[in-house]
């Protein structure tokens, strides 16, 4: 006949001891249930997973019973973090199809208060820069239709009292957990009221829904502080770090890296980069970074985009060859890649034309001398993927900088009829999260 033991009491009672000199003394294996459950911690802390009595979750369903379609309203609230998130999921039960204009993820009402909203604008060198405006009897809104947000615009505002500073007044937080076109609409009434809704800002928006289709909102991740801001950065600091950052380095230093960009620009060979790497050790930084040039005939600008095969004329013996040089001096290999994006002038855009996104009989806008690629069909993200995919095995890469110099523009999607074009900007968004994914699940690469 077996058994176990188990020793159970307060922090400090002495468990542990006493477990240890007991299972000396009977031959027992001795198991520290407690060191397990905080490992445990620590990998879901790591990996982005709430356990199950982190959160609860609140649905309610609310049908119209006319055309069948369902919103599921949720709820889930972290209570030893003091966050709420909101979403709402639609659901098409009924026989015909609907299309969906408008789909915000949340909605809170204030009774007779007085209050400013925070929000955070910027530009290339001047990102995060704040600006509190005082809510007056009419609608006030912020939001970006720019295709993927930025520090044009940040998804995220603030709500709070006249009188709220850094370390005092009440003030409510509203993060909207995704990076595509938004919207944070207030409107004060006649009487002092004051209505909050955010989510997908619904210019070129339009999602139709068949019998069974649906379709989920992005999280509002909302929060309180009676302590003014600082508490409320601090509240979002902590529930991002242990509950949405996936990275190994949520818990570890940040690699100190250079990027040989502003030295070089395209202007390069495996020697010249060999050398930046080279004094980069001799300073103790940890990482080298290959930015953009190593491809295709991709000189300037208006080149290449889309040819993902290395360059050996500029970099001989290709990538493997230099990423183990720079192994061999101890520091870490990172590539740059612009994967959504295309040149015109490119074998790629030779080849698929239809593969960018432009509008029928319209002249297209270009940027940086570049189109956006139609991500939203797979047969897109395939090839570029795949292309990728094999320089970052081949060089044995550590790191991904993904860079993304281009708003969405051009907004129509081959693959799609003209009924549906509303769906692209969501689209686009949703491959660039399958495209990092696909990274992060295969290559292993921390982007």
């Amino acid at each position: 006949m077996s058994f176990n033991i188990a020793i159970d009491g307060p922090a400090g009672a002495g468990k542990s001891t006493i477990a240890k000199q007991l299972a000396k003394e009977l031959s027992f294996i001795y198991v520290d249930t407690g060191a397990m459950y905080r490992s445990m911690a620590l990998y879901f802390m790591r990996n982005g997973i709430a356990k199950e009595d982190e959160a609860e979750t609140l649905e309610i369903v609310l049908t119209d019973r006319v055309s069948g379609l369902k919103a599921h309203l949720l709820y889930s609230v972290f209570p030893h973090l003091d966050v709420i998130t909101r979403a709402v999921r639609l659901e098409q039960t009924g026989e015909t199809p609907v299309t969906v204009k408008k789909a915000m993820s949340m909605e809170m009402d204030f009774e007779y208060r007085e209050m400013d909203a925070v929000h955070f604008y910027g530009r290339h060198n001047v990102e995060r820069q704040m600006e509190r405006t005082h809510l007056g009897h009419a609608n006030w809104s912020v939001g970006s239709i720019r295709g993927t947000s930025s520090h044009h615009h940040n998804p995220f505002v603030i709500l709070c009292d006249r009188n709220t500073e850094e370390t005092y007044g009440n003030c409510y937080g509203y993060a909207l957990a995704y990076s595509g076109n938004f919207t944070f609409e207030t409107e004060v009434d006649q009487v002092g009221h004051t209505r909050v809704v955010m989510g997908i800002h619904p210019y070129h928006f339009a999602w139709t829904l068949e019998k069974g289709d649906t379709f989920e909102t992005p999280e509002v991740i909302m929060s309180y502080s009676a302590e003014g801001f600082g508490k409320l950065s601090r509240i979002y600091h902590d529930a991002y770090r242990n509950n949405l950052i996936r990275s190994k380095y949520v818990e570890q230093p940040r690699p100190i890296l250079v990027n040989n960009w502003e030295a070089t620009y395209f202007d390069f060979d495996a020697d010249k980069l060999y050398h930046i790497a080279e004094e980069a050790r001799n300073i103790g930084l940890d990482m080298f970074v290959l930015d953009d040039g190593w491809f295709g005939k991709r000189d300037n600008d208006w080149c290449a985009l889309g040819d993902w095969e290395v360059n050996e004329e500029k970099i001989k013996g290709g990538l493997p060859a230099l990423a183990e040089r720079i192994h061999g001096l101890g520091l870490k290999f990172g590539l740059w890649v612009e994967p959504e994006m295309i040149s015109e002038d490119s074998d790629l855009y030779r080849e698929y034309p239809d593969w960018a996104l432009k509008i029928p009989g319209r002249a297209m806008n270009r940027s940086r001398h570049q189109l956006n690629l139609d991500i939203t069909r797979k047969e897109v993200r395939d090839h570029i993927m795949n292309q990728i995919f094999k320089v970052l095995d081949a060089c044995k890469a550590d790191y991904v900088k993904w860079d993304m110099n281009r708003s969405v523009d051009n907004v129509f999607s081959a693959a799609l009829p003209k009924e549906r074009q509303g769906e692209v900007y969501h689209r686009y968004v949703l491959a660039v999260y399958e495209m990092m994914e696909s990274l992060v699940q295969i290559s292993k690469s921390p982007v």
